[in-house]
């Protein structure tokens, strides 16, 4: 019922969902969950250039200007343009 009478609201933010500020913090990179996949994708909007981030990516963050943070399995991975750090997750002993 909710989706029907608030369809296209909805709609608008479900590309967004499980990104925190989708915009990068020198405002060239967006992030968006991919509808038609399975994770994260971040398009450059200076040249329309677009990274696919691994599946199973459905929650990440901006650190820092150009670099995006997500968890996939037991590991952190920092995206950079095009470049990617894998760190294992901190655990509390």
């Amino acid at each position: 019922m909710f989706t029907h009478c608030h369809g296209d609201a909805v709609g608008a933010y479900q590309g967004f969902l499980g990104v925190a500020g989708p915009l990068s913090g020198d405002r060239r990179r967006l992030a968006y969950y991919r509808h038609h996949g399975d994770g994260i994708e971040l398009l450059d909007l200076a040249d329309g250039r677009r990274e696919k981030l691994a599946a199973g990516t459905h929650a990440g963050c901006w650190l820092a200007l150009q670099h995006f943070v997500t968890s996939v399995g037991e590991r952190i991975a920092i995206h950079h343009q095009g470049e990617l750090e894998t760190l294992p997750l901190l655990r509390a002993t």
